[in-house]
Parts: structure tokens; C-alpha cells; sequence
């Protein structure tokens, strides 16, 4: 039996290390510390920020939700006038009194969104949309001269850029000012004259002098049954309005049935094109007046084809029909004395339906619209 002493000795002698190998212990000593105190660093670190974490939870509000929705804007009352004059935009009531100026801004065609919330007009950054009240929600660059509200009131289309000997492009922008899309005319298309963008009646498409361009993308298509670029749709889509030289015909939305509904010389569309009333049973125009150097305006009916005339303009005075009250028992007409060089009186007129009350609304100005929601 070995001695205990022996054992003792034998557990007691020195362990014998290859050259180098001590220092290597060392070294893998000192990595296995320094790891350590990195753990060590990263968890007080992570144990710090959930303290500060839970400690803002507490004294911070609730949070907004991240979709909230921003209100739309209230709708202004029906009837409701907006006309540019001076440079300037202003809304007033129907028979232009109490007039407010809201913007700095110039405008042709419409400017009310069919919702009755929005504004588009110009500005010195280009194309602009505003509420009732001209705070500005979007403004951005365009060309061209009208802006064409979509039929839901949520974007807006203007040309890009125009060009009579090139490229020309429209583009379709959010009430944000964003461009959605940007839309190509055919390569070969060059327009006939100062003709902006308008919207189809379902909003799948713009369409320019006939020529009609998809929002999803599908090539161009020809419209079919007329040429004239103001022509107009109705409310519900179904029938279009459109001059035949002389003469106002209508015809369903796809072109057929084509009809003359005015057998005389109506006046130049211009920016309203030719105004349907609000329930789509009527259709104001201007004509001159046989033998004469006035202008007078005058509405047919859809249905029957009988044609009223209700007032009788200035001599040599310019009439354009621009629009119903949202009854639809007056027309807003404008006034424009002058020629290509010189302006020397324009204003805003109304009739009533049945010829009676034909006044003077606004003067300095032809660019001016009913809200006839």
C-alpha cells in the first residue's frame, strides 16, 4: 500500500508546459476578462434603455394613431360664387355681394371641385389647390391654362408640358400636390389650339381634342362622333353635347345617335364648353342674333329640342354661357367687350329661365363659376 507521503509528492511535482504555453493561458485568461466585461458592459446598457423606455411610456400622452385620417374640408353652400379678378381669387354669394378674397391667383374654366370642398386656380408656383377659405393645401409646377378636377374631387389633371411642335404630356396630381401618374399624348398628335385636359365621366381616363388616355395605362384611344374640344358631357355620362360647325348636336357618350338640337350659329364653347344643367334636362349656349351685332344666351331642351332665348348681351359684346345655379332656374353668363389686343369690358351676368332678371353680378372679369352641387 503506498505511503501517503508518496502520493502526497507525486500530486506536489511541477507540470511540465511546452515552450510558449504559459504565456498562451495568459493571453486566453485575459480574452476570456475582457469578453466578460463586454457582456457585462451590453447588459447594463440594454437594462438602462428599457428603464428609460418604461420611464417616457409613463410621463408621455397617448400616442396618435399613425392612420388618422385628416379632415376633409366642410363643403361650401350650394350656389356659392368664386370668380378671379385683378390677379386676385375671391367667393362670394350667388349674386356676387359679400365678396371675400382668399388667394393671390388666376384662373380659366371651372374651379370648384365637384364636392364642393376644394379650389383650383393659378399662382406664381403654378397650378394650386386651396379649401373655400384659401388656405393652400398643394401647390405644384404645370402648364397649360385650365385645371380639370376628377369626378370624385380627389385629384386634379393639367398638362406637363404643352408643346405644339412636340412631346406633350398631362399629369394627374393628388389634392397633396403629388403626381400619380404622368400621361403621354401619341407621338404623332399636335393640337389644334389652346385646349387643356378634361376627365372622362367615370374617371378611368383624360381626354384632349378626341383623344382619350386610360389611367391603367392602355394605349390611346379616338374618341368617336365629333371634333369639337369643348365638347361636354352630361351629369349621369350618358350623352355628350358638341358644336357641328354652326350648330349644337348631341349624341350617347360612345358617339352613336348623333342628333342637331340647335339649328343656328351658337357662340364659341370656350372654357365652359356647353353647360348642362344640374339635373341634365337642359343645355345653355350663346348665339348671335340674327341681323344684329349682339350676342344673345338661351337654353334648349334635351328632351323635347325646344330652344329658348332669354337675354339679349351688349352690342358687340362676346356671350359665354358658363353655367346653371343648382336649381338649375338661372344661367350665369359672361360679358366680354374687346378684341384680341384689347379688353375693354367684361362682367358676369345672370337670367332667370324664364327670361326675367337678367343683372349684372361682377364686374372686371369673365372667369368666374356657381358651386352648382
Amino acid at each position: 500500500m503506498p505511503r501517503i507521503a508518496d502520493a502526497l509528492e507525486r500530486e506536489s511535482q511541477t507540470v511540465d508546459l511546452e515552450q510558449g504555453g504559459f504565456e498562451r493561458l495568459l493571453a486566453r485568461r485575459e480574452r476570456k476578462q475582457r469578453n466578460r466585461r463586454i457582456r457585462e458592459g451590453v447588459l447594463a446598457v440594454i437594462v438602462a434603455l428599457a428603464t428609460g423606455i418604461i420611464l417616457f411610456r409613463s410621463f408621455r400622452p397617448d400616442p396618435v394613431p399613425a392612420d388618422r385620417l385628416i379632415p376633409k374640408p366642410p363643403p361650401a353652400a350650394a350656389g356659392t360664387l368664386t370668380y378671379a379678378r385683378g390677379g386676385h381669387i375671391y367667393v362670394a354669394d350667388p349674386d356676387g355681394s359679400h365678396a371675400v378674397k382668399i388667394s393671390n391667383g388666376s384662373a380659366e374654366g371651372s374651379m370648384w371641385s365637384p364636392d364642393g370642398r376644394y379650389l383650383a386656380y393659378r399662382s406664381a408656383k403654378g397650378c394650386g389647390i386651396s379649401n373655400a377659405e384659401g388656405n393652400v393645401l398643394a401647390a405644384f409646377l404645370c402648364d397649360g391654362w385650365q385645371i380639370a378636377w376628377s369626378p370624385d374631387s380627389t385629384r386634379v389633371a393639367v398638362w406637363d408640358t404643352f408643346d405644339y411642335e412636340g412631346p406633350s404630356t398631362i399629369g394627374v396630381y393628388g389634392l397633396d400636390g403629388a403626381r400619380q401618374m404622368q400621361l403621354a399624348m401619341p407621338p404623332a398628335w399636335r393640337p389644334s389650339g389652346d385646349h387643356d385636359p378634361a376627365w372622362m365621366p367615370d374617371g378611368t381616363g383624360v381626354w384632349v381634342e378626341g383623344v382619350e388616355l386610360p389611367l391603367d395605362g392602355s394605349p390611346p384611344r379616338y374618341l368617336k362622333g365629333h371634333t369639337d374640344p369643348y365638347a361636354t358631357y352630361s351629369p349621369d355620362g350618358s350623352l355628350i353635347a358638341y358644336s357641328t360647325g354652326s350648330s349644337l348636336s348631341l349624341a350617347r357618350s360612345d358617339g352613336s345617335e348623333p342628333r342637331v338640337v340647335v339649328h343656328r350659329s351658337v357662340g364659341w364653347a370656350g372654357d365652359w364648353g356647353h353647360p348642362w344643367s344640374p339635373a341634365g334636362d337642359r343645355i345653355a349656349f350663346t348665339a348671335p342674333v340674327p341681323g344684329s351685332h349682339s350676342m344673345e344666351v338661351g337654353f334648349v331642351d334635351v328632351a323635347t329640342g325646344q330652344v329658348r332665348m332669354l337675354a339679349e348681351g351688349d352690342p358687340d359684346a362676346e356671350l359665354q354661357a358658363i353655367g346653371f345655379s343648382p336649381t338649375g332656374d338661372r344661367i350665369l353668363y359672361s360679358s366680354r367687350i374687346g378684341d384680341a389686343s384689347r379688353t375693354i369690358e367684361q362682367s358676369l351676368w345672370s337670367v332667370g329661365l324664364d327670361g326675367s332678371d337678367a343683372r349684372r353680378i361682377v364686374d372686371g372679369t369673365i372667369e368666374g363659376q356657381w358651386l352648382s352641387g
